[in-house]
């Protein structure tokens, strides 16, 4: 079997396609749920549970005496849907078959298709990316409301995250920052019962950090013992990396509309235009400690059905042997005939959850 052959199946594609979702640099957001529970549904349609914890005491007794009944855990059935995220490209034959690879002069029908395929999967992992954005920073997702969204209805996806705002804008060099962090450390435990650990923040809050006329004396060696321990708890080789007890990630994740990348390619002398994946850059998602993200936050990975196999070939025996089931990410090309060419699809269908009530806190650093 060629690579070619190899790339036409569909199980290579997708192991590729997943390859180059992990690759992508539009993953800021996305990478949380990544790296929370996975929820596989039967259908289109699933449950998932979500657990509150008690914070009361409990009771003092006498050694003799028997224990205080409470309550079994509170665990209430949520309902959620998956959704996808598809998109696919027609390939003619004479394209596909005469594509000329990098630094070559002689076809590379492999390399074109493999270019298409992470072309397409970057626009798939940035929707992923957006949706998982939103629903840290705004709470609700309207999903109708996406660039390029192609749904029949409005579809409204409400995450329960709490909200805060800076007492004093972060903008503002002269303001305090290091104090208002601790206060918002402890607005968001006494919503959670535990402390946050992460924080996903834009360049521009970034800035804000680095500019404050408190954290500047730190860094340009006017240090009291307070600024000492700030310094050592948030700076690391010249880089913010640690801040207030948080560890901080600064997103530059962004999308070009289809309107600027028109624009973009009537004009080579110009980039496109690009739009921040974060309405407002200045709100920042304060997140529990990785080790807990499965506990938070979950995606459910939908069923997919593809092809079974070579477009080429018939199946033999059972029916049942045409195609086979995926999770999540999937890949295939579909014969197209006069003219003779391919169709590739890569999509995504699954659906991201909060499994603790206000595990996710959007904080207002300039209200």
């Amino acid at each position: 079997m060629t690579p070619l052959d190899e790339l036409f199946m569909a199980e290579t594609m997708i192991d590729m396609v997943e390859e180059f979702a992990d690759q992508s640099s539009e993953n800021s957001w996305v990478g949380v749920y990544e790296a929370s529970e996975q929820i596989f549904p039967t259908d289109d349609t699933f449950v998932f549970k979500e657990v509150s914890f008690s914070r009361g005491l409990a009771p003092v007794t006498a050694t003799t005496s028997p224990s205080k009944p409470y309550k079994p855990l509170e665990v209430k059935e949520r309902v959620g849907r998956v959704y996808a995220i598809k998109e696919h490209v027609d390939l003619p034959a004479p394209l596909l078959m005469m594509a000329k690879g990098k630094n070559v002069d002689f076809p590379d029908p492999e390399g074109w298709l493999n270019e298409n395929l992470r072309n397409l999967t970057n626009r798939v992992q940035r929707t992923r990316n957006y949706w998982a954005a939103q629903s840290f920073l705004a709470g609700t997702v309207n999903l109708h409301a996406f660039p390029n969204a192609d749904l029949d209805s409005p579809v409204a996806l409400v995450y329960p995250i709490q909200t805060a705002s800076a007492s004093k804008s972060w903008a503002n060099p002269a303001n305090a920052i290091r104090t208002q962090v601790a206060e918002l450390k402890k607005t968001y435990k006494r919503a959670t019962g535990f402390k946050p650990a992460t924080a996903i923040a834009s360049d521009s809050v970034e800035s804000y950090i680095t500019d404050n006329t408190s954290i500047a004396q730190a860094v340009d060696g006017v240090q009291t013992l307070a600024q000492r321990k700030i310094e050592n708890s948030y700076l690391e080789g010249g880089s913010l990396m640690r801040f207030g007890g948080l560890d901080w990630s600064f997103a530059d994740d962004y999308y070009v509309t289809e309107a600027n990348e028109a624009t973009a390619a009537a004009n080579d002398s110009a980039p496109a235009t690009t739009t921040d994946v974060a309405s407002d850059a200045d709100v920042v998602a304060i997140l529990p400690p990785a080790s807990r993200y499965p506990d938070c936050f979950a995606q459910a990975l939908g069923r997919v059905f593809v092809p079974n196999g070579l477009i080429t070939s018939l199946a033999v025996g059972r029916p049942s042997e045409l195609i086979s089931e995926s999770r999540g990410w999937y890949a295939y090309l579909q014969l197209l005939q006069d003219p003779i060419g391919l169709r590739l699809h890569v999509g995504w269908h699954g659906c991201f959850v909060h499994r603790r009530r206000f595990s996710a806190m959007a904080y207002n650093t300039t209200p």
